[in-house]
């Protein structure tokens, strides 16, 4: 099923079974999630709804 080749880095072999669950799994979302793993990391600011301080902190984030 998962080729094993003479040098393969375990990212790919990774990748391989990946493709092959993951649709079944993701369906037409998988592209999508893939393309996301694979990219850099960007930094993030994320607002937690249920902070007392929710308000202020978004006017000095915006």
């Amino acid at each position: 099923m998962f080729s094993s080749h003479h040098g393969s880095h375990s990212n790919e072999l990774a990748l391989e079974y990946f493709d092959f669950a993951y649709p079944l799994i993701f369906h037409r979302h998988w592209p999508s999630i893939r393309l996301a793993l694979l990219s850099l990391p960007k930094p993030i600011a994320l607002i937690n709804p249920h902070s007392l301080s929710n308000k202020n902190t978004q006017e000095k984030l915006l």
